[in-house]
């Protein structure tokens, strides 16, 4: 019966985020409305398309009531976020962010105190840079830079969300990122970050982030450093004046469905097969060849494949920050090495160098042409911007 319920909740879920993604796709490919990067129908389609995949790649079977109400929680405040104008509401997202999470991850295993710790620390340090301007004797910039810091997990609070990565179901750890990366761009968009404080500390902690991922045999533990570290690459696009509002819009929209993707397919993987292992090379390609495309077509996305949205939007971002700071712009450069390291890693351990045949472990066809649609759409997105 749980099951059953939680099937219907998911097709009904569905269907209203397939028919909201049509409705604002449509009028946009007729020219009804435009589609600029920063066009609220284009940030809405991917916004859609992301839940829309958290939904879609979900199991029934492995979800209780309890998580799939926190991912269409997440969902709603996604979405949510479009209508804030004021940026002294958007700053009521941080504390309902973490609520969510704590509620998922339980008493169990000692997680919510530090849910509660980071979400207080988070919420005061954001809020302080808000209320108070840049004028009033206190570094703002660097307030709003360390809260975001707990936001988002990167270095040196990684450790602590990766164990958060290893405790919670995949499909909320995408709809998590998705409300992470909503809400940098809607508060860069209010309120620029002070520009001094991103150059000098975020390219070194966004590194070290990737860099701990690629050393982790944990699965989770990779992807938390690995999704860390492209926030961190999102909170310095959306914070230049040298760059154009598009570009860190365009990283944002094709990260909150391709890195969601990523973290979908593994976990897919991860109850199929049992927990996943980074230590040496245990894939069966034959057993789920259907999976594994999947997974690489998600993993290349997020990496920057030529002709995505990402590698348009990476390479304004980079070539913006190489004339400007030469220095940081060769450590982003690097970052976005590594990202594509670490993904070929993911890929080349978990689909790949075992022996064996296992039937049942491969995904439906319907899931691998929502992969390939998904992907396809980050290609054409870049060939349908305007100035």
């Amino acid at each position: 019966m749980l099951v059953r319920d939680i099937t219907n909740v998911r097709t009904v879920t569905l269907i209203a985020l397939l028919m909201m993604f049509v409705l604002e796709v449509i009028p946009a490919v007729l020219g009804l409305q435009e589609v600029v990067g920063l066009s609220p129908t284009r940030l809405r389609s991917f916004i859609i398309l992301g839940n829309l995949l958290a939904c879609f790649y979900t199991p029934a079977f492995m979800s209780s009531r309890l998580t799939f109400s926190l991912i269409l929680l997440m969902n709603g405040l996604t979405l949510g976020m479009l209508e804030i104008g004021d940026i002294r509401l958007l700053c009521l997202v941080v504390p309902v962010f973490f609520v969510i999470l704590i509620a998922a991850t339980g008493t169990k295993n000692g997680m919510h105190r530090i849910l509660m710790v980071f979400g207080a620390l988070c919420t005061a340090l954001i809020s302080m840079s808000v209320l108070y301007p840049a004028d009033a004797g206190l570094d703002t910039g660097m307030l709003e830079l360390v809260g975001l810091v707990f936001f988002i997990g990167l270095f040196p609070v990684s450790p602590w969300f990766s164990k958060l990565y290893e405790n919670l179901p995949s499909g909320l750890l995408a709809s998590a990122f998705i409300v992470q990366a909503m809400f940098i761009i809607s508060l860069q968009q209010q309120q620029s970050l002070d520009r001094n404080a991103v150059l000098a500390v975020l390219p070194l902690l966004s590194i070290i982030s990737v860099l701990m991922a690629l050393a982790q045999h944990n699965t989770r533990r990779a992807l938390s450093g690995l999704a860390a570290s492209q926030l961190g690459f999102l909170v310095y696009a959306d914070s230049g004046q040298h760059f154009s509002d598009l570009a860190g819009s365009l990283l944002a929209q094709a990260q909150m469905v391709a890195i969601p993707g990523l973290i979908l397919t593994l976990g897919i993987l991860e109850t199929r097969i049992g927990k996943l292992n980074l230590s040496r090379p245990t894939g069966q390609y034959d057993s789920y060849p259907k999976l594994a495309s999947a997974m690489l077509l998600f993993g290349l996305m997020s990496a920057g494949f030529p002709l995505s949205l990402v590698y348009v939007a990476e390479d304004l971002i980079l070539e913006a920050g190489l004339y400007e700071a030469p220095l940081q712009g060769f450590a982003w450069l690097g970052v976005t090495a590594l990202t594509a390291i670490a993904v070929m890693k993911l890929y080349l351990y978990l689909c790949h160098g075992g022996k064996g045949y296992e039937p049942g472990i491969d995904i439906l066809p319907s899931k691998l042409f929502a992969a390939v649609f998904v992907t396809g759409f980050l290609i054409v997105s870049s060939f349908t911007l305007t100035a």
